[in-house]
């Protein structure tokens, strides 16, 4: 019954962020980078709500090369994969311990909201972690051949790249 209720709540927070997609390219000013990250998280949101090995889903910080690559600039797709590839090989948890797009570890979230940061290319995601606090990441992009890419998402003590090991 819990993957159940589980999936309800994944069902309701795609849904709301569904609406708030529609909402968003409905409006004129909205940018690319809100589009691409709305997207992230219509695609990963589930990952705040449950964990199951059985079913054919794959968290965003597991996801093949090929696919990082669409997703991330090239060289953080590359030390994404590597970190994850090497913690695998190791048999630890790598530099990326936490669910990017919710920096937590097993967490739950509610009441996302996405909207566009201080300039075209920076996107603002806010959401409540279940102690009522709120959280806000900055998600920075860049054109990659004509495509956006993430460059980097800026958490509340650290940016990914400077996790990483990357330059900002």
């Amino acid at each position: 019954m819990q993957l159940n209720l589980n999936l309800v709540r994944v069902v309701m927070l795609s849904a709301s962020l569904t609406f708030g997609a529609s909402f968003a390219f409905a409006a004129p000013r909205v940018s690319p980078a809100v589009n691409k990250v709305v997207a992230l998280y219509k695609e990963y949101a589930w990952t705040a709500m449950f964990y199951s090995p059985n079913l054919d889903l794959m968290p965003l910080e597991s996801e093949p090369l090929g696919k990082l690559n669409t997703i991330f600039v090239p060289e953080l797709a590359h030390a994404l994969h590597e970190d994850r590839t090497k913690a695998v090989k190791e048999g630890t948890t790598g530099q990326v311990d936490f669910i990017l797009l919710f920096f937590c570890q097993d967490c739950s979230v509610r009441d996302v909201s996405i909207q566009q940061g201080r300039t075209p290319t920076e996107v603002s995601v806010c959401f409540e972690n279940p102690a009522a606090n709120e959280v806000c990441l900055t998600v920075t992009t860049r054109l990659v051949k004509g495509s956006v890419r993430v460059h980097d998402i800026v958490y509340p003590q650290m940016s990914l790249r400077k996790l990483l090991g990357l330059s900002s």
